[in-house]
């Protein structure tokens, strides 16, 4: 992405650059949002998926694939039922 940045003042002639601007996400920031959103903590999936929370960590660290991805998204649903009906 293309920014342009003024650097000009009014005493100078200098002109504006456009600047390169590189903005990092990471990766399963879909997915991460969720869990926080739900007040589900990344320990409690981990637990469900029967792996360390740093295996889950690392798993998130990279795209999941479509059926991780998928699993965790059940177990948070099934977390945030779960709550609701005690």
């Amino acid at each position: 992405m293309l920014v342009y940045n003024d650097n000009s003042t009014s005493d100078d002639n200098s002109q504006g650059v456009y600047t390169e601007v590189i903005i990092l996400t990471k990766a399963n920031a879909e997915i991460r949002g969720l869990a926080k959103m739900s007040s589900v903590p990344l320990w409690t999936i981990a637990l469900r998926l029967n792996v360390a929370e740093s295996t889950l960590i690392r798993w998130l660290r990279v795209p999941l694939d479509e059926v991780r991805e998928k699993e965790i998204r059940k177990i948070i649903a099934d977390m945030v039922a779960g709550d609701a009906n005690d």
